[in-house]
């Protein structure tokens, strides 16, 4: 520490250094706080002892110092040391020049640059632990092969064993709409696969139209403009469960016709007169029949053309 000191002290004569450690007593390391948030100094010197509980909002700038070294939530935890308040802030992580990185400090570090917005905590927690393992959990492992089989997966098999020892039964889970559309994430968009993996996880997860909506705004935020194939993918996800919520009987997709077939359940809670009225706003291209009790939603559509899902999503989104 006093030779990286004395280093900075020859670079930048003029600065005024405060060092701050662990080995430091509580007051001294309180008083030497203290004096950098009443600007007695204007850079510290520290250790990871930052990490949590310290709030300098006048802070705008931080160096990270061998990055590569720390973990993955460590290095969130005191990136959020500056940024605390309406100044623009930066943090620099710094590793040694030349350097080959291993494959997880290079995953780390691209995490922690892609993962810049606020409320982050919670997908970098989920990138460390799919960079780590889960470990055992009733053995001496703290850390594991997660990544091979994915969080999502191990959580699922974990649930099961448990409830498995409970004498819990499982529930049959939902099979999805057949809807053929593609699900490839084109290599001039996204070259990572653990990035490619991670958009499918969270394509996965929508459940509704603000989730929607927000992977698209997050996708285009980290990566860009998305293509019309992705975003029929997402929008394909977010008709699933619209679908559900309409308790739809079948759906049937041929050459120039796609037909919706809505339980009877469903066709009777439904204002017939509203949904036909918002089907003349959106497309000449939507028609309705009745048929056994059931509302059957008919849209016609060219060959391979898919927006027929953009249309669908509208309508029914319109009458919940």
């Amino acid at each position: 520490m006093d030779l990286l000191y004395r280093r900075l002290h020859r670079l930048v004569p003029e600065a005024k250094i405060g060092i701050a450690h662990g080995q430091m007593t509580k007051i001294q390391l309180e008083n030497t706080i203290q004096d950098f948030i009443d600007r007695e100094y204007n850079v510290l010197l520290c250790t990871t002892i930052i990490e949590t509980g310290i709030d300098i909002p006048n802070t705008n700038t931080l160096i990270i110092d061998g990055a590569d070294y720390l973990g993955l939530s460590q290095i969130y935890q005191i990136r959020g040391r500056v940024g605390r308040s309406d100044r623009v802030a930066y943090a620099y992580l710094m590793y040694e020049e030349d350097k080959v990185l291993t494959s997880d400090a290079a995953k780390r570090l691209n995490a922690i640059k892609e993962f810049t917005n606020l409320g982050s905590g919670y997908r970098i927690a989920v990138r460390d632990l799919a960079i780590r393992g889960a470990g055992d959990i009733l053995g001496r492992e703290q850390s594991g092969f997660i990544d091979a089989i994915g969080l999502d997966m191990y959580m699922k098999m974990l649930n099961e064993a448990i409830n498995k020892v409970k004498g819990i039964e499982e529930p049959e889970e939902d099979k999805p709409y057949l809807i053929e559309v593609s699900k490839h994430v084109d290599e001039t968009y996204v070259s990572d696969d653990d990035i490619k993996i991670l958009i499918h996880k969270e394509i996965n997860r929508i459940k509704s139209k603000a989730e929607k909506e927000q992977a698209i705004h997050d996708f285009t935020d980290r990566f860009g403009k998305l293509n019309r194939e992705i975003l029929t993918y997402i929008e394909e996800r977010y008709l699933q469960i619209l679908l559900k919520e309409y308790e739809v009987h079948n759906i049937l997709e041929s050459q120039n016709m796609v037909m919706v077939v809505i339980s009877k359940n469903k066709t009777a809670q439904l204002s017939t007169e509203k949904i036909f009225m918002k089907a003349t706003e959106i497309s000449n291209d939507i028609n309705f029949e009745y048929k056994h009790q059931r509302l059957i939603i008919k849209i016609k559509k060219q060959s391979k053309d898919k927006e027929w899902i953009f249309l669908l999503t509208t309508l029914l989104e319109s009458q919940l």
